[in-house]
């Protein structure tokens, strides 16, 4: 069998200008276990969930940008559409507007953007995308909260029962609907996407953020909403980040990209 490929002219071109909204999970089992210094039962498992108090953190976002919104619900949103004279509008605009909700499908950021973008329009619209671009940077050869062992609709399976351990069915139903779910995209996720022995080495993660840029850069939405995690938002940004801008000693925000991982549950 031959395939020949022929790249053709095309008159359309990619809007390079994109606005993304990157947000870390909750606190996860692992994160719980390094704080209490207690990975004995963390090294057990693979793919941790999230704690309790990763859930309550997904929440609290999830109540911010509601009442961002208010309680004009659909009128805000549709004078957001048009208002691009104050930052803070606009920010909100990208992030109400969004067009494209892309998900890691490892089992925190799973739940993180399930609860944290509960009744989100676009996700209402359109549901979520899972990539596995964005999954965890595994930096060591165990690396068991980078590992997995679910695929496709399982992934969503395990996400759900893990859901239900905290909140309890009724409110997962509730987060979880069958209409939610038709929509979702499993996209790349139906064969193995994590890196099940070794770790990821530098000309691998390098190719991860080269591969997410460009799909980023030629879809169709000018925004996007990133759940995913704090390795990989770091290599990310520290790889993307303007060098004069990232250099110049008077910018505190600089600094802290480079020098700190976003917080569980934070919105860069």
């Amino acid at each position: 069998c031959f395939v020949k490929l022929r790249r053709q002219p095309t008159t359309r071109t990619s809007n390079y200008t994109k606005h993304l909204f990157l947000i870390r999970h909750g606190q996860s089992a692992w994160n719980k276990g390094k704080d209490d210094l207690s990975l004995q039962n963390t090294l057990m498992r693979i793919d941790h969930p999230l704690t309790a108090m990763g859930v309550e953190q997904a929440s609290s976002l999830n109540r911010c940008w509601r009442q961002k919104l208010g309680a004009e619900g659909g009128e805000r949103l549709a004078s957001l559409k048009g208002d691009d004279s104050v930052s803070e509008s606009l920010m909100e605009q990208r992030f109400m507007t969004a067009g494209l909700v892309l998900v890691s499908p490892l089992c925190r950021a799973f739940q993180t953007a399930i609860v944290a973008l509960s009744g989100h329009p676009t996700v209402r619209e359109s549901g979520m995308k899972l990539l596995r671009t964005i999954r965890e940077i595994k930096k060591s050869r165990a690396g068991v909260d980078c590992k997995a062992d679910k695929l496709g609709e399982d992934i969503s399976a395990r996400v759900r029962a893990e859901l239900a351990k905290i909140v309890g069915e009724e409110q997962v139903n509730a987060m979880m609907p069958e209409e939610l779910m038709a929509k979702l995209n499993y996209n790349d996720t139906r064969s193995k996407w994590w890196t099940e022995k070794g770790m990821d080495h530098e000309d691998a993660n390098r190719r991860r953020v080269l591969d997410f840029l460009m799909q980023v850069c030629f879809m169709d939405a000018k925004s996007a909403i990133v759940v995913g995690h704090s390795n990989f938002f770091f290599d990310l940004v520290s790889r993307c980040l303007d060098p004069e801008w990232r250099d110049d000693p008077n910018n505190p925000l600089a600094k802290k990209l480079t020098e700190h991982k976003l917080a569980n549950c934070a919105c860069l």
